[in-house]
């Protein structure tokens, strides 16, 4: 299983929480390798696929060695 997040700046956004974001970057963590950074460019995000949106420390970020970082699988999700 395979855990990803999406880092960009954002440029947009309306009440639904549809984002546009600029410069944005795929990160895909697993168990077996670092991170993996695909870029996208300039992207957009339906609202209802937004979990959390938060700012990024850039200069915190970019001390991080990504190589290194695994991420367990999450667990089953139950309704």
């Amino acid at each position: 299983m395979i855990l990803l997040s999406l880092q960009g700046k954002l440029k947009g956004y309306d009440p639904r929480t549809n984002l546009i974001l600029a410069d944005c970057v795929e990160r895909e963590y697993s168990l077996d390798q670092g991170v993996e950074m695909i870029p996208l460019g300039l992207y957009m995000i339906k609202g209802d696929n937004v979990a959390l949106v938060a700012e990024l420390d850039e200069e915190k970020d970019s001390t991080i060695d990504y190589t290194e970082i695994k991420a367990e699988p999450l667990g089953e999700i139950h309704h």
